[in-house]
């Protein structure tokens, strides 16, 4: 069909810069979350100029689809992580002595959890 040449001529004629941004995503170990982001930013950036994503890069060899989708997921999971602990500080603190210190003791305890889980992620990114 037209439309799968037209892919194919759109991956052949954008061969060498996926080829290099193929061996820059294969090669990446972001730092850190901000590093991370700042990555997939400039990944889909590039990505975002194809005519179609999936099918120019299914003409591509070798490209890392599996690894760009688990770096948005990652990405992902990381806001989500950040907007629930941003959530759970604006919960009210409570006096120590209060009878209600069971309530906060949960709320402090999702803030922790979030942290938690968001320094296991930050290390598997590493």
């Amino acid at each position: 069909s037209s439309l799968a040449a037209g892919f194919d001529r759109e991956a052949e004629a954008r061969a060498p810069l996926l080829a290099d941004l193929a061996r820059e995503i294969r090669r990446a170990s972001p730092a850190d979350a901000r590093s991370l982001r700042e990555f997939i930013e400039k990944i889909d950036e590039v990505l975002a100029s194809l005519s179609d994503e999936r099918e120019v890069l299914r003409r591509v060899d070798a490209w890392p689809g599996a690894k760009v989708e688990a770096v948005r997921e990652l990405c992902h999971l990381l806001a989500e992580l950040d907007e629930m602990a941003r959530a759970a500080r604006q919960w009210p603190r409570l006096d120590p002595n209060s009878r209600a210190l069971r309530s906060s003791a949960k709320a402090a305890a999702v803030a922790w959890a979030c942290d938690e889980e968001r320094g296991k992620i930050s290390r598997f990114a590493d």
